[in-house]
């Protein structure tokens, strides 16, 4: 039997209060009339009426067999009707039923005190004010749900949150889940360049881009920061696919910024760019805030990973970084592994990896690079730095897309041919500031 929760106590007090004035209307302490049926009529409460005629006194009355039961039936209604589900309710009113039905049919020539249709009544208006109260509590509950979700999913998915509303939860819960980080470049230099009124419509034509990308992949809106989106994937509904919505949803972010940047550049705006950064791992969900404001966001050590990899993205001139735990989780997708690094706050040492296209797209051309580029990545962690130098040098060359990154690498090799790392460096490269 569930426990008595503050909306099984709202229950449990509504029904008491009903089944408290069918019994004083019993005993004919209140008055009302009940027409039961063509030649029934219970008016000015059933107590007076059997005093009426002598029949019995009022201490007399509370004792009889018939109002003993009456009173423990309504008891045990007004107390369990509200833990149990509909089924188990319904079978018990059926059987609250079965004592009135069997008293009165057992003496049929006595004249009770309070007649079977009477019980039968009361019992089923326990009921119907059960039944309702569940409906409006719940209906209260679900919309409840849908509209604090609805500020953060899109309209599909608050569809399918409402006909689960009952086994979701927003209390807080550890589960595995993607987020993602995705912040303007240079977003300082932009904002002296334009007026108040020019930034608010760049950011509002941002903001609303990427945000349609994200909700056609299935993301739950966490946050707007300044000029930053944070997002992410598993909850509240369960996405098994959580990592791969979210790096399936960076890449298409990537095409969208160039559009936005042909369609900014027309209005005579700056040039923007953008940083991505997505991590996979165990986050705490739930609603979190005040007892002023509350959100439904996440949490954790995982979640503070995702947002140091976004700045990342400068250091190494790509537009997306995502951790190793988002890239094993994702077999469909092509990566290009970047480094190994350390960032502020994290121990734990992080190989960071920059999506490239969906498996299926790739050419001889870009599996060829990348093998290229592995080899001369392991040469980098052996500290083989010529051979590593000389080929990220013919790497930048051949494709002046990756040219910042590989300048980036042989300023690194330069670096520690002056000032070698320790014996235990593993090629690990350490942010204290990002």
């Amino acid at each position: 039997m569930p426990r008595l929760t503050r909306q099984n106590s709202i229950k449990v007090a509504l029904i008491f209060a009903v089944f408290l004035v069918f019994l004083l209307n019993g005993i004919g302490l209140l008055r009302f009339k009940f027409n039961l049926g063509s030649d029934i009529s219970i008016q000015d409460g059933l107590l007076d009426q059997m005093l009426q005629y002598g029949a019995v006194s009022l201490p007399e009355a509370v004792k009889t067999p018939e109002f003993l039961v009456f009173v423990l039936i309504g008891l045990t209604l007004c107390i369990s009707l509200p833990l149990l589900s509909p089924i188990k309710a319904s079978v018990l009113t059926l059987v609250s039923m079965i004592p009135p039905v069997y008293m009165s049919y057992a003496a049929p020539t006595k004249n009770n005190l309070l007649p079977m249709e009477y019980s039968l009544l009361t019992v089923l208006m326990l009921f119907v004010v059960n039944v309702l109260m569940g409906y409006f509590i719940e209906t209260h509950a679900k919309q409840k749900i849908i509209n604090l979700f609805g500020q953060y999913v899109p309209s599909e998915v608050v569809g399918k949150i409402s006909k689960q509303a009952g086994k979701l939860s927003l209390d807080g819960e550890s589960r595995e889940l993607t987020v993602i980080f995705c912040d303007l470049k240079n977003f300082s230099a932009i904002s002296e360049q334009l007026n108040p009124k020019q930034l608010v419509q760049l950011l509002n034509g941002f903001f609303t881009a990427m945000t349609k990308i994200l909700h056609e992949h299935g993301a739950t809106i966490d946050k707007y920061m300044g000029d930053a989106i944070m997002a992410f994937w598993g909850a509240p509904l369960v996405q098994p696919d959580h990592a791969e919505r979210a790096v399936l949803a960076a890449l298409h972010m990537q095409k969208e910024i160039l559009n936005i940047r042909t369609a900014f550049k027309q209005k005579g705006w700056p040039e923007i760019g953008m940083g991505i950064g997505i991590n996979t791992g165990v986050m705490n969900v739930g609603n979190m805030g005040s007892e002023f404001r509350v959100a439904y966001t996440i949490v954790g050590d995982a979640v503070n990973l995702g947002s140091r990899l976004e700045p990342l993205t400068r250091v190494y001139k790509v537009d997306a970084i995502v951790s190793e735990s988002t890239k094993q989780a994702v077999d469909s997708i092509l990566f290009k592994e970047l480094d190994l690094v350390q960032v502020r706050g994290k121990q734990v040492l992080t190989r960071i990896f920059q999506p490239l296209c969906p498996n299926d797209e790739a050419d001889e051309a870009l599996i060829e690079h990348l093998e290229r580029h592995d080899e001369a990545l392991q040469c980098y962690y052996r500290r083989e730095w010529e051979n590593a130098r000389s080929m990220f040098k013919r790497l930048g060359n051949q494709n002046r897309d990756y040219a910042g990154y590989y300048a980036l690498l042989i300023e690194k090799i330069d670096a520690h041919r002056e000032s070698p790392p320790p014996d235990d460096w593993e090629g690990e490269t350490r942010y204290y500031a990002l």
